[in-house]
């Protein structure tokens, strides 16, 4: 997943409340606004909640000190469920127990220009709203936040096989998520 994305023809954008945050109405709404996003930007969204870690996965977490090895362990299963679910773009995981949310672009939203800066600024966002248990608001946030950066990546042009956004070079490398 990390290494690129191919073009679809049908929106690859949804949501999967399994905790279930967010209200029904919320849901479509999102869906549909992540789906024009991403005809509009081309940014494929997917949004996964999970009531707790799978099971095969708890004795690994529970095992985890330090804060940098848990959001390695997040990143490492965003990267696994992005994979299992064919997902192109964005892809933001989040657990109610343990509490926490990571963002992740594949490496063709990278190379259009969506930054690390971005993706904690996205992740910023819904944090406070689900720390005010306003989660309806953090999804209609999160569409706010993907149309302005669908904006600016639309500034982007062609160099080689990558987007690059304008005034920037190719990136000789691609940092992984984390």
């Amino acid at each position: 997943w990390l290494l690129g994305s191919g073009a679809s023809a049908a929106p690859a954008s949804d949501i999967i409340d399994g905790a279930k945050f967010f209200s029904p109405q919320a849901v479509t709404k999102a869906v549909e606004d992540f789906n024009r996003l991403e005809k509009r930007g081309h940014i494929a969204t997917r949004l996964e909640t999970h009531e707790t870690l799978p099971a095969d996965k708890r004795d690994a977490y529970a095992k985890l000190a330090t804060k940098q090895e848990r959001d390695r362990f997040f990143a490492d299963w965003l990267v696994e469920r992005a994979k299992s679910a064919n997902a192109k773009g964005l892809f933001i995981l989040i657990t109610r127990t343990p509490s926490h949310l990571h963002v992740g672009a594949d490496v063709a939203l990278r190379n259009r220009g969506l930054s690390n800066a971005q993706r904690e600024e996205l992740s910023r966002g819904l944090v406070q709203r689900f720390r005010q248990k306003e989660y309806d608001a953090g999804l209609q946030d999160t569409v706010a936040t993907l149309e302005r950066f669908a904006l600016r990546l639309g500034e982007s042009r062609q160099v080689g096989a990558q987007q690059v956004p304008a005034g920037q070079r190719a990136p000789l490398a691609i940092p992984a998520i984390g």
